[in-house]
């Protein structure tokens, strides 16, 4: 299995479980940013699907829960919304042959936008109201009151079925990575090996924190 992480100090790429690979090269052209997002896609999924996990091992009536179970369904809406830096997922690959996945998919998109990113829906309402005294004393109200309510929507039977949703999304996704690898490898192996050594390396780009408010170059993590 191949393992790979980064030096902080140096941003060099250190590769282990390939011991026959003696240079790591950079990719270009459609394919490579294809696959650049795909993997990224996987991060989220897998991400998404660790929330889930961790919230439905613990009690559905605690803070953590509710905040594992809203983090799972926006890290796995992030996939499928519109972004300038990676295509998006299509919802169709989730469809079964029974096309009952596409609602449950709605309910999740909408409740993303609605309700848990934004407060737009009626699943959140305030109440206000003011309790007034019988007129017998010097002053007729005796407190003014807001009364705010939500919804509980993501009980453990809602996760059950957000889970599904990933495991579909997850299964799809992977197959496409492997599918564009093929395709790569057998691109690279049309060039002779002198060409593929003349290849530059992988030049890392190290994310900085002011650059939170930024727009990320398509794949310009690894090039």
């Amino acid at each position: 299995m191949i393992s790979m992480t980064v030096c902080n100090d140096s941003n060099k790429l250190i590769i282990d479980g390939c011991p026959d690979a003696v240079k790591a090269i950079s990719l270009e052209g459609n394919l490579a940013k294809r696959l650049s997002d795909l993997s990224m896609h996987l991060h989220d999924l897998t991400e998404a699907e660790d929330y889930l996990r961790a919230a439905q091992a613990i009690a559905s009536d605690t803070v953590i829960y509710r905040a594992l179970a809203q983090s799972a369904v926006v890290t796995f809406m992030k996939c499928f919304a519109q972004s300038k830096a990676r295509s998006s997922l299509d919802r169709k690959i989730l469809n079964g042959t029974d096309g009952g996945a596409l609602p449950s998919f709605q309910f999740f998109y909408d409740l993303r936008n609605k309700h848990i990113a934004h407060d737009e829906n009626p699943l959140s309402i305030c109440s206000t109201f003011a309790l007034i005294n019988d007129g017998k004393k010097p002053y007729k109200v005796e407190e003014v009151c807001a009364l705010s309510m939500k919804v509980r929507v993501l009980e453990q039977a809602k996760l059950n079925e957000l889970a599904g949703l990933i495991e579909t999304a997850k299964a799809w996704v992977d197959k496409q990575i492997a599918v564009v690898r093929e395709k790569i490898i057998d691109q690279l192996d049309r060039e002779s090996y002198q060409e593929l050594a003349s290849r530059n390396a992988p030049h890392l780009v190290t994310p900085h924190l002011s650059e939170v408010g930024k727009n990320r170059a398509r794949a310009n993590q690894i090039t």
